[in-house]
């Protein structure tokens, strides 16, 4: 279950990015995200050993370790807080 609600919350970021691949400033335009940098570099039928596959996972890898240090950081300062307010 919880693999199925990781892709469904991955597709919906690729589909409400419109999958364009660019960057800007303005955030009314269409840009990409890294998951739809995931998406389409795992789109299609190639070898495990390409380039674009191994991009795919090192991005993979780059989104679990930004998502683990924000988390451990709110962690950090909830327990500081807490302690404060105790």
């Amino acid at each position: 279950m919880a693999a199925s609600r990781a892709i469904g919350e991955t597709m919906i970021v690729v589909m409400g990015a419109g999958a364009a691949a660019k960057l800007s400033l303005n955030p009314f335009e269409a840009m990409t995200t890294m998951t739809v940098k995931i998406v389409g570099q795992l789109t299609g039928d190639t070898d495990f050993a390409a380039p674009e596959t191994l991009v795919a996972f090192a991005l993979g890898m780059t989104l679990f370790v930004i998502t683990l240090a924000l988390n451990i950081f709110a962690l950090v300062i909830v327990r500081k807080y807490r302690e404060q307010y105790e």
